[in-house]
C-alpha cells in the first residue's frame, strides 16, 4: 500500500468527514465511479458551492448534482464570520474551491481530498497536518483495502480518470 494511502486509511474513524475539491469531483465524474464513494465505510462526503461552480462541463456537473441530490455528497456552507474571513484570506493564494474546502476543514477538523500537488498540500500541512490530506489515489486504495474494488479495477478507473 502506498504511504499516503496507508496514512489516509489510518485516519478514518467511525465517521470521518472528507471534503472534496473540484479535481476529485471531476475525476470521479469522468470515470463514472461515484458509486465507490457510496460503498466506502466510515466516511461522509462534503463539498461546497464554490467547488460546484468550478465544475463547468455539463456532463460532469450533472453527475455531481445527482450525487448531491441522492445524499451521497452534502453541500456545506461557509456559515460563520471566522470561516468566511479564513476563506477570503486563503483566496489570496488559492482558488475559490480549494479555499472553501480548506477553510471548512480547518474549522471542523475535516480531511481535504484534493489532487493539487503544490499549494494545497503545503497549506493543509501548515494548518491541519499532512494527515488531513487525501487524494483520488487514497480513496481508490481505500476502496481496494475495503474490498470494494480489485487492483485491476482500480487501474482501469485510474485510466478512465486520466483519459480526460
Amino acid at each position: 500500500m502506498h504511504q499516503a494511502s496507508l496514512r489516509f486509511s489510518m485516519l478514518i474513524t467511525d465517521k470521518s468527514t472528507v471534503i472534496l475539491d473540484t479535481c476529485i469531483l471531476i475525476h470521479f465524474a469522468n470515470a463514472d465511479c461515484f458509486s465507490i464513494l457510496r460503498e466506502l465505510s466510515g466516511m461522509e462526503f462534503i463539498t461546497t458551492q464554490h467547488v460546484i461552480l468550478e465544475v463547468t462541463n455539463k456532463s460532469q456537473l450533472k453527475k455531481v448534482n445527482d450525487c448531491i441530490n441522492s445524499g451521497l455528497i452534502r453541500v456545506a456552507r461557509l456559515a460563520t464570520p471566522r470561516i468566511m474571513e479564513d476563506y477570503f484570506s486563503l483566496c489570496r493564494r488559492l482558488g475559490k474551491g480549494e479555499s472553501s474546502c480548506i477553510a471548512l476543514a480547518s474549522a471542523n477538523n475535516w480531511i481535504v481530498c484534493s489532487d493539487d500537488k503544490k499549494r494545497v498540500p503545503k497549506t493543509i500541512k501548515n494548518r491541519l497536518g499532512i494527515n488531513h490530506l487525501a487524494t483520488t489515489g487514497d480513496l481508490l486504495e481505500t476502496a481496494v483495502t475495503q474490498s470494494i474494488i480489485s487492483e485491476t479495477e482500480k487501474s482501469e478507473i485510474q485510466n478512465r480518470m486520466n483519459r480526460h
